[in-house]
C-alpha cells in the first residue's frame, strides 16, 4: 500500500514539474511578447486594433468614441499612427518600456521610421500610472516638456476621478491640436508674462533716456546722501541689537515624472515622452 502511495505521489510530482514551467512561460509575459527579443524583426501590422483595452476601463460607447477619434486622427495625419493601450499590469517592466514594447512588438507605426504615438494606462495596484510616447518623427513632439506638461494636465485629473473614457477622449482632441500645429497655443498666463516683459523693457528704456536728460542739467546739484546735513559725532548708539521678526516658507507641490524623457524599448527602439502616477 505504501508503495502505491509513493508511486502516486511521485507521478503527481513529475506532472507538477512539467506543468509549472509551462504556466510560467504562459503568464510570465503577455502572448504578444516575442520569445526571442534579440531576433525580433520589425513589421507593419495595419490590421491591428488601435485601441486595446486589456484593463476594461471603457464602456462600449466609450470604446466606440475613442476608436472613432483614433480613426479620425489617422485620416487627418496619415503620416503617423495613434494607439491607446490599457493593461492590468506592466509585468515587472517600467511603464515607459512596457508601452514602447507594446508599440514595437505589435507592428504599429507608419513608414520606414515607424512613426506614431502611444498612450498607455496601467491599473496595477501600487503601480497605477500613465505614459505617453512618440516614435519616429513623432518623437520630437513628445520630447518637449511643455507638450508633456500640457497633455498630462489634460489627462491626469480625469484618471484620478475614474473618468477614463472622458479623459482619453479629451487627450486625443489635444493630440490632434498638437499634430496639426506642431505646438499648443500659449496660455493666457504665458501671454501676460510676454506683455509684462515688454512693459518692463519699455520702462527700462525710458529710465535710461530720462537719466541721460537729467545728467545734462548741471545747474542743479543733487545730494544723494545726508552727510552734508549731519553734524559729526553728534549721535552715538550705545546699544545695538538684531531682532528676528518672522520667517516666510513657501511650498510648491511637485508632480511625479511629468517632464519629457528618453525611453529605449527592449528591441532598442528610441522613444520620447513622459507620464506619471495617479
Amino acid at each position: 500500500m505504501k508503495n502505491r502511495w509513493f508511486a502516486l505521489l511521485t507521478a503527481l510530482w513529475a506532472v507538477l514539474l512539467l506543468t509549472v514551467p509551462a504556466f510560467a512561460g504562459a503568464y510570465g509575459m503577455p502572448d504578444w511578447y516575442p520569445e526571442d527579443v534579440s531576433g525580433f524583426q520589425h513589421f507593419h501590422n495595419d490590421g491591428a486594433p488601435r485601441l486595446v483595452d486589456e484593463a476594461d476601463l471603457f464602456t462600449d460607447a466609450e470604446e466606440e468614441e475613442i476608436s472613432n477619434k483614433l480613426t479620425a486622427l489617422a485620416q487627418n495625419h496619415p503620416e503617423s499612427d495613434f494607439v491607446v493601450f490599457t493593461d492590468v499590469s506592466s509585468y515587472g517592466e517600467d511603464l515607459d518600456v512596457y508601452a514602447a514594447d507594446f508599440f514595437v512588438f505589435n507592428g504599429y507605426g507608419v513608414g520606414d521610421d515607424y512613426n506614431g504615438m502611444i498612450l498607455f494606462i496601467c491599473m496595477e495596484p501600487g503601480n497605477r500610472g500613465y505614459w505617453m510616447l512618440g516614435h519616429g518623427a513623432s518623437e520630437s513632439l513628445f520630447a518637449r516638456d511643455e507638450n508633456i506638461d500640457h497633455l498630462s494636465g489634460v489627462l491626469v485629473d480625469y484618471l484620478r476621478s475614474g473618468e477614463y473614457g472622458a479623459g482619453v477622449s479629451r487627450y486625443l482632441d489635444e493630440v490632434d491640436v498638437l499634430y496639426t500645429n506642431g505646438r499648443f497655443p500659449r496660455s493666457s498666463g504665458a501671454n501676460l508674462l510676454i506683455v509684462a516683459g515688454s512693459l518692463l523693457i519699455g520702462l527700462v528704456a525710458a529710465a535710461i533716456v530720462v537719466g541721460a536728460l537729467k545728467a545734462s542739467l548741471n545747474n542743479v546739484s543733487e545730494a544723494t546722501e545726508a552727510n552734508r546735513y549731519f553734524v559729526s559725532h553728534s549721535l552715538r548708539l550705545r546699544r545695538q541689537r538684531d531682532y528676528f521678526l518672522y520667517m516666510t516658507e513657501n511650498r510648491v507641490k511637485r508632480e511625479k515624472e511629468r517632464s519629457s524623457s528618453h525611453t529605449t524599448s527592449s528591441s532598442g527602439d528610441s522613444f520620447s515622452g513622459g507620464g506619471g502616477s495617479f
